[in-house]
Protein backbone atom coordinates (compact mmCIF):
# COMPACT_ATOMS: atom_id res chain seq x y z
CA UNK A 1 0.00 0.00 0.00
CA UNK A 2 2.69 2.44 0.50
CA UNK A 3 4.33 2.00 -2.53
CA UNK A 4 0.94 2.72 -4.54
CA UNK A 5 1.35 6.08 -2.18
CA UNK A 6 4.23 7.22 -3.52
CA UNK A 7 4.39 5.93 -7.23
CA UNK A 8 3.21 9.03 -9.03
CA UNK A 9 1.79 8.64 -12.50
CA UNK A 10 3.52 11.22 -14.96
CA UNK A 11 2.86 10.81 -18.83
CA UNK A 12 4.50 13.38 -21.20
CA UNK A 13 3.97 13.54 -25.08
CA UNK A 14 6.85 13.74 -27.48
CA UNK A 15 5.21 17.09 -28.71
CA UNK A 16 5.00 18.44 -24.90
CA UNK A 17 8.85 17.05 -24.26
CA UNK A 18 9.67 18.97 -27.83
CA UNK A 19 8.50 22.16 -26.17
CA UNK A 20 9.94 22.14 -23.25
CA UNK A 21 13.43 21.19 -24.99
CA UNK A 22 12.94 24.38 -27.03
CA UNK A 23 11.68 26.75 -24.59
CA UNK A 24 15.45 25.35 -22.45
CA UNK A 25 16.92 26.50 -25.48
CA UNK A 26 15.45 30.10 -26.16
CA UNK A 27 16.07 31.12 -22.29
CA UNK A 28 19.54 29.13 -22.65
CA UNK A 29 20.39 31.26 -25.94
CA UNK A 30 18.88 34.54 -24.77
CA UNK A 31 21.13 34.68 -21.05
CA UNK A 32 24.15 33.36 -23.45
CA UNK A 33 22.96 36.32 -25.84
CA UNK A 34 23.12 38.73 -22.97
CA UNK A 35 26.18 37.95 -21.29
CA UNK A 36 28.23 38.39 -24.89
CA UNK A 37 26.72 41.41 -24.94
CA UNK A 38 27.89 42.95 -21.86
CA UNK A 39 30.90 41.58 -22.49
CA UNK A 40 30.95 43.45 -25.93
CA UNK A 41 30.21 46.82 -24.29
CA UNK A 42 32.87 46.47 -21.83
CA UNK A 43 35.81 45.28 -24.28
CA UNK A 44 34.38 48.96 -26.55
CA UNK A 45 34.51 50.98 -23.27
CA UNK A 46 38.29 49.83 -22.45
CA UNK A 47 39.56 50.66 -25.70
CA UNK A 48 37.92 54.41 -25.89
CA UNK A 49 39.48 54.32 -22.59
CA UNK A 50 43.29 52.84 -23.99
CA UNK A 51 42.89 55.30 -26.77
CA UNK A 52 41.83 58.16 -24.29
CA UNK A 53 45.16 57.13 -22.19
CA UNK A 54 47.67 56.87 -25.62
CA UNK A 55 46.05 60.30 -26.35
CA UNK A 56 47.18 62.03 -23.00
CA UNK A 57 50.47 60.35 -22.80
CA UNK A 58 51.26 61.52 -26.63
CA UNK A 59 50.28 65.07 -25.47
CA UNK A 60 52.81 65.08 -22.24
CA UNK A 61 55.32 63.85 -24.72
CA UNK A 62 54.93 66.96 -27.29
CA UNK A 63 54.86 69.51 -24.19
CA UNK A 64 58.03 67.67 -22.96
CA UNK A 65 59.78 67.80 -26.40
CA UNK A 66 58.41 71.51 -26.34
CA UNK A 67 60.49 71.96 -23.06
CA UNK A 68 63.76 70.19 -23.73
CA UNK A 69 63.96 72.19 -26.94
CA UNK A 70 63.44 75.29 -24.89
CA UNK A 71 65.98 74.51 -22.29
CA UNK A 72 68.56 73.61 -25.39
CA UNK A 73 67.81 76.88 -27.38
CA UNK A 74 68.59 79.20 -23.81
CA UNK A 75 72.20 79.59 -23.61
CA UNK A 76 73.63 79.02 -19.94
CA UNK A 77 77.26 79.50 -19.22
CA UNK A 78 78.81 76.29 -18.57
CA UNK A 79 81.56 75.66 -15.88
CA UNK A 80 83.86 73.26 -15.89
CA UNK A 81 83.87 71.52 -12.13
CA UNK A 82 87.85 70.99 -12.05
CA UNK A 83 88.45 74.49 -12.75
CA UNK A 84 86.13 75.63 -10.06
CA UNK A 85 86.81 73.19 -7.84
CA UNK A 86 90.78 74.38 -7.99
CA UNK A 87 89.63 77.92 -7.50
CA UNK A 88 87.66 77.10 -4.51
CA UNK A 89 90.28 75.25 -3.01
CA UNK A 90 93.77 76.11 -3.22
CA UNK A 91 96.41 72.92 -3.04
CA UNK A 92 98.79 74.56 -0.65
CA UNK A 93 99.29 77.41 2.30
CA UNK A 94 101.18 79.55 -0.40
CA UNK A 95 97.62 79.37 -3.11
CA UNK A 96 95.97 80.07 -0.46
CA UNK A 97 97.28 83.15 0.76
CA UNK A 98 97.95 84.65 -2.83
CA UNK A 99 94.62 84.14 -3.39
CA UNK A 100 92.97 85.87 0.06
CA UNK A 101 95.61 88.98 -0.79
CA UNK A 102 94.18 88.91 -4.63
CA UNK A 103 90.51 89.06 -2.57
CA UNK A 104 92.03 91.70 -0.17
CA UNK A 105 92.76 93.77 -3.03
CA UNK A 106 89.85 93.49 -4.91
CA UNK A 107 87.95 94.76 -2.16
CA UNK A 108 90.32 98.04 -1.90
Amino acid sequence: MLFKLLSIDFSLSAISLLVIVAAAALVGFACRSRQLRKKQLRIVELKKEMIHNHAYILELQKEYVALEMKLQSTETPVLQISTAFKNAFPENEQEFEASAQEKRVAVN
